[in-house]
């Protein structure tokens, strides 16, 4: 199959996560990138500069919520897609196409919950992201310098989208350069990402006063070791779940690649280069187990692809299979049966509430205030509204300059948390508030 042809394929496997299963996963982490791309678009995901917004860029000019986060989705999956298909095609794996859809079929039904929302969804842009590397290794495989220069724009792209991703690609290419046939296309990759984490760094020195630059932690000797037992293990335990089965067969996949002269050499460099990965990300940063996601991704494709190795000649049938399968397991809905089911999930107490009373900022928790915010301004279906201004965690786009006049209606969820409004807004409300429906809403004096 050609490649436009499966650029097609990739598109409606992404229309069809981003309409499926992977969609009940949406949270407060995926709808900001919706709410960028609709109000306030700026380089980065709202308050850090972890991952960037191209994508939400893109989107701008679909101005519908529901649609906005559906084409956001669908995007971020149909590139990772069609990125691991590139890039085996290119290094001329037999069944590219099946392994590509393997992949994603293998992410959809993972027995952990965390692994489909961390990856399928707008959550943290890993997908996209996977998806431009592959692209990068695919150009960097022909030998023109036109190739080398699309290979290390792409690199600086996907770092942009997620700097995890592309100190993953840095860890991978320093191991690979002790093969000399390695060492060209790791020194391309290795110089995309390199100088999309430099541009990451001049954006966020642009943005002092928007983001959150990440830090890095140099934790005392004696701590080095019970970090790293501790990420692992907490790794382990949250993405893998009860997956065990698929880790075993992406394993042998792995070690059967491993016993190849022709994989050998990418194989180890893939594994030791993950270990170091996640080393760096245990003891110099947060340590949060998602960092793993992309390691397992690029396994269950490694090892996917190996096995498939051993199969007689595959045609369009096992394709069009590989998508059945996808579809069925995605199990895509009706845009307004999937906007129901958003209502449904995000808080719609506060959001009727909200509407009901004319509220005009929402102020609270972090993991509910965005659900309503979002539901109330941009997926309840009606006319085009002034969005609700939002104040909690990652809000400072969007209210710092709000001055709120006297009378206006504010909403508290969950009921009584105003730590937020008074440490941001200084503006008092009126007390006691009004508690409907298991929410305060409160007035400004």
């Amino acid at each position: 199959m050609s490649s436009r042809w499966f650029a097609l394929v990739s598109l409606i496997c992404g229309l069809a996560v981003a309409l499926g299963g992977p969609a009940r996963a949406h949270n407060s982490d995926s709808l900001i990138p919706i709410l960028v791309s609709l109000e306030h678009w700026t380089p980065f995901f709202w308050g850090q500069d972890r991952f960037g917004m191209p994508l939400a860029l893109a989107a701008s000019p679909i101005r519908s919520g529901l649609w906005n986060l559906v084409a956001q989705n669908a995007a971020s999956i149909a590139l990772l897609v069609a990125g691991l298909h590139a890039l085996l095609r290119r290094l001329q794996i037999a069944h590219a196409e099946v392994a590509a859809l393997g992949t994603l079929l293998a992410l959809l039904v993972w027995p952990s919950a965390a692994v489909p929302r961390v990856l399928l969804t707008t959550e943290q842009s890993y997908a996209p992201a996977l998806g431009l590397i592959g692209f990068a290794l695919a150009a960097v495989a022909s030998s023109s310098r036109y190739a080398v220069a699309i290979a290390i724009t792409t690199g600086v792209v996907a770092t942009w989208l997620n700097a995890g991703v592309s100190l993953l690609v840095v860890c991978v290419a320093a191991v690979a350069c002790a093969w000399p046939r390695l060492r060209r296309p790791a020194a391309v990759m290795a110089a995309g990402a390199l100088a999309g984490l430099a541009l990451h760094r001049l954006l966020a020195e642009a943005m002092p006063h928007v983001v959150d630059t990440t830090h890095v932690r140099v934790p005392p000797p004696e701590h080095v070791w019970p970090l790293l037992g501790g990420f692992w293990r907490r790794g382990y335990t949250e993405l893998v779940g009860r997956g065990h089965l698929l880790v075993a067969l992406a394993g042998a996949g792995c070690l059967a690649a491993a016993a190849s002269a022709q994989w050998r050499a990418g194989i180890v460099a893939v594994v030791a280069g993950s270990a170091l990965y996640g080393s760096i990300m245990a003891v110099a940063f947060d340590g949060l187990p998602r960092h793993l996601a992309p390691v397992l991704a690029v396994l269950l494709a490694i090892g996917l692809a190996r096995l498939l190795v051993h199969l007689p000649r595959l045609g369009r049938s096992a394709i069009a299979a590989g998508v059945v399968a996808v579809l069925l397991a995605a199990w895509p809905r009706s845009p307004e049966r999937l906007r129901g089911d958003l209502l449904a999930r995000f808080e719609p107490e506060g959001t009727a509430v909200a509407l009901r009373d004319g509220v005009a900022a929402v102020t609270g928790d972090y993991w509910t205030v965005w659900p309503v915010v979002f539901s109330a301004s941009h997926l309840v279906p009606g006319p085009p509204r002034t969005p609700i201004v939002p104040v909690t965690l990652r809000s400072d786009v969007l209210s710092r300059d709000v001055r709120f006049a006297p009378g206006t209606r504010v909403l508290a969820i969950p009921r009584g948390d105003l730590d937020h409004w008074r440490h941001m807004t200084g503006t008092p409300l009126a007390e006691p508030c009004t508690t409907t429906r298991g929410v305060d809403v409160c007035v400004v004096r």
